[in-house]
């Protein structure tokens, strides 16, 4: 089983590259578009991470990240009016985050998300292709 606790990376543009902090701590500034990057159980840096690669984006998404709350994700600067939260995506979770990768920039998901791992493969390359980024918690 996959969870959301992987990371993986591929080259690419930098998405997100605006002022912040983590910038500096970021190859290129920011997130790669098409990339899977894990803030290690850190929700704070999950949000923080999410924001700086949504500056960019006309939306995001969480998925199975019953933790965030609409208070923490508007102050670390994620917009609220294109947020979409899937608070359980049940045991077709590959097929939420497939869908979801597809068609949103910035996708979280919370480390009790488990994706089969002969999916694994399959979301790598729907994210390569679409440049989503997944961050997990």
């Amino acid at each position: 089983m996959w969870t959301g606790q992987q990371v993986v990376e591929e080259r690419g543009a930098v998405a997100g590259a605006v002022a912040s902090p983590l910038s500096a701590l970021l190859p290129g500034g920011g997130i790669r578009p098409g990339t899977a990057v894990g803030a290690g159980g850190d929700l704070p840096l999950l949000l923080a991470l999410a924001a700086l690669a949504a500056a960019d984006s006309v939306a995001w998404a969480a998925v199975g990240v019953p933790e965030l709350g609409g208070l923490a994700a508007a102050q670390a600067g994620l917009d609220l009016a294109t947020g979409l939260v899937v608070s359980d995506p049940g045991p077709r979770a590959a097929q939420v985050l497939a869908v979801l990768l597809e068609s949103v920039p910035v996708v979280l998901v919370g480390a009790s998300v488990r994706v089969p791992e002969r999916a694994v493969r399959r979301l790598r390359a729907v994210m390569r292709r679409s440049g989503a980024v997944l961050l997990a918690v």
